[in-house]
């Protein structure tokens, strides 16, 4: 089955990858599912979508979205409802602080659950992040900033606010 899959992805990729992405939530659709020449590829030309309404909103409830097991054995649940409102708090946090669409933002932080909330708030309000794990020393965040550019850096002291403005697509 795999063989006949991959097959299909490397001899017909337009109908392979438009019959995978119709699966997704599309705010506007694609006019093209592939444009160009390797390695210049330009893939669903004109099309809009929000990864993170797909990665959550569109799963909505108690079902488990995903289990966190700290070094120390602590396990914590998360249901998409539960992700969900992370996402927007942190969302709603970033707006206040001025990122917007197309903004760099560089998330120094360790491998807690908060750090995939803010990197899904970042992706849901347009803007672009660059992960710097805080295992990794200064020079290394000093580095990726300076690669990025970010418009702001964002670090594990940052507090999401109490409440969203109820905007269900932050």
């Amino acid at each position: 089955m795999y063989t006949q899959i991959y097959k299909e992805s490397i001899e017909k990729p337009e109908e392979f990858w438009s019959k995978i992405a119709s699966e997704l939530y599309w705010r506007k659709s694609w006019r093209s599912a592939l444009e160009g020449m390797a390695p210049f590829f330009r893939w669903f030309v004109g099309g809009e979508t929000n990864i993170t309404y797909n990665a959550v909103d569109r799963h909505i409830g108690e079902n488990t979205a995903f289990i966190w097991v700290s070094s120390e054995g602590k396990v914590e649940r998360y249901s998409f409802g539960d992700v969900l409102r992370h996402v927007k708090r942190y969302a709603c946090l970033l707006k206040n602080l001025g990122v917007g669409r197309g903004d760099r933002v560089t998330v120094y932080m360790p491998m807690v659950p908060e750090t995939a909330f803010i990197l899904m708030a970042i992706a849901r309000i347009g803007a672009v992040h660059s992960v710097v794990f805080s295992g990794f020393g200064t020079q290394a965040l000093a580095e990726r900033k300076k690669d990025a550019g970010p418009r702001r850096g964002g670090d594990k002291k940052a507090r999401p606010p109490k409440k969203t403005n109820g905007n269900p697509r932050h």
